[in-house]
């Protein structure tokens, strides 16, 4: 089981341990994604997690929700649609993220 270094227990290292959170790493990973700089430090892989997570609660639904209905929220979160507006505060950091996951979604099926 993977966990992030330094974070024992937490929230962050127990968002990992479900089969869904797993199957995304193991695609970010697969694509080439990073879950560490070199120095340590956390890198794209814990941030697209954390993206997605943090959209999740937005939006009111679980992991396998969001699986479902990628392409809605996506739609929302993209150019001209009607999330836009928070996903440029964080310069295109949720829609990344969210796109993402989309591919994963389109390989899983």
């Amino acid at each position: 089981m993977s966990t992030i270094k330094g974070l024992g227990d937490s929230p962050i290292n127990l968002l990992w341990r479900l089969p869904i959170k797993n199957e995304f790493k193991s695609f970010l990973i697969s694509e080439g994604y990073s879950e560490y700089t070199p120095s340590g430090n956390k890198s794209t892989i814990y941030e697209y997690m954390m993206r997605v997570n943090k959209i999740i609660e937005w939006e009111n639904m679980t992991w396998d929700n969001l699986k479902i209905n990628i392409s809605a929220i996506v739609s929302q979160y993209d150019v001209s649609g009607s999330k836009e507006e928070l996903d440029q505060k964080s310069h295109n950091a949720y829609i990344n993220a969210l796109r993402a996951f989309q591919r994963f979604v389109k390989t899983s099926k």
